[in-house]
C-alpha cells in the first residue's frame, strides 16, 4: 500500500536542505579563504572548478536524497527492514572513509584547494571528509529502504499502487540527478589519473552498480518499470553534463 504524500514531505525537504547545508558550509570556507582561515596557494583548482561539487553537492545530491526520502515515506517499512539499513550503513561507512584514506595516502594527488600538499587536508579538506562520509551513509540508508519496501510492495497487496508509483515523475528525478552526478564527477576525475581520483571513479562505478542491480534485484519481476526513467536519466543526464561542459 502506497501512502499519500500530503503530510509527509517535513522530512524529504529536511534531508534535501541539510545535505545543501552542508555543501553551503564548504562554499563558506571558499569565500572565506584568507580571512578566516590560512588561504590555499591562489593557482590550485579551487570550488568552482569542479562541478561535481558546485553542482552536483549543492543540488544534484540534494535532490535525489529528497525524493527518494519521499518515495520512502510513502511506501510501509517492512520487518527486514532495520536488519538491511545496518548492514548498509556498515558497509557505506567503510567505503566513504577508505575512500578519504586513499586520498590521504596518494603521494601524487592532483593538488586543490581543499589539499594542498600530499597526505594533508586543510579546515575545508576536513570538512570535505566528513560531509562526504555522511551523505554516502545518508544515501545509502534511502536507497537500502526504498529498494526494501518497493520490493515488498510490488510482490503484496500494494503492487498496483507501487507499480503507479514507479511510472511516476519522482524515478526519473532520481536517475537524472544519480546520473548526471557520476557524470561530472568522472568529468573532474579525468584531468589528471591519479590513485586518489581513481579510486573516485572505481567507487562511484561500483556504487552505481549497486544501486540499479538492487533497483532491479527488489522489483523481480517487475524490473522492467525501470526502462522509462532510466532511459530519461541517462538522456537528460547527458544533456545536462553537455550544457555544464558547454557553459
Amino acid at each position: 500500500m502506497v501512502k499519500p504524500l500530503a503530510g509527509s514531505a517535513k522530512a524529504p525537504i529536511a534531508i534535501g536542505a541539510g545535505i545543501s547545508a552542508g555543501f553551503g558550509v564548504l562554499a563558506l570556507l571558499w569565500f572565506t579563504r584568507g580571512a578566516l582561515w590560512a588561504a590555499p596557494p591562489a593557482q590550485l583548482p579551487g570550488l568552482f572548478d569542479y562541478p561535481s561539487a558546485y553542482i552536483g553537492d549543492s543540488v544534484l545530491i540534494p535532490a535525489a536524497a529528497a525524493t527518494m526520502a519521499a518515495g520512502v515515506k510513502r511506501l510501509r517499512p517492512v520487518r527486514r527492514e532495520p536488519a538491511l539499513v545496518l548492514v548498509a550503513t556498515i558497509l557505506a561507512l567503510a567505503a566513504a572513509v577508505a575512500m578519504q584514506v586513499v586520498w590521504l595516502a596518494d603521494r601524487q594527488p592532483r593538488s586543490n584547494w581543499t589539499s594542498p600538499t600530499p597526505h594533508h587536508f586543510n579546515i575545508a579538506g576536513w570538512w570535505h571528509a566528513v560531509f562526504f562520509v555522511v551523505v554516502s551513509v545518508i544515501v545509502m540508508i534511502l536507497a537500502t529502504s526504498l529498494f526494501a519496501r518497493l520490493g515488498a510492495a510490488v510482490r503484496g497487496p500494494g503492487r498496483q499502487d507501487a507499480e503507479a508509483m514507479l511510472r511516476g515523475p519522482w524515478p526519473p528525478v532520481v536517475s537524472t540527478c544519480l546520473l548526471a552526478y557520476a557524470l561530472l564527477v568522472v568529468h573532474d576525475s579525468v584531468e589528471a589519473t591519479t590513485l586518489s581520483t581513481s579510486s573516485s571513479v572505481a567507487g562511484l562505478s561500483i556504487a552505481a552498480t549497486g544501486f540499479f542491480v538492487g533497483a532491479g534485484a527488489a522489483l523481480g519481476r517487475s524490473w522492467t518499470l525501470l526502462m522509462r526513467p532510466l532511459l530519461i536519466g541517462v538522456t537528460a543526464a547527458a544533456t545536462l553534463a553537455l550544457l555544464i561542459f558547454a557553459s
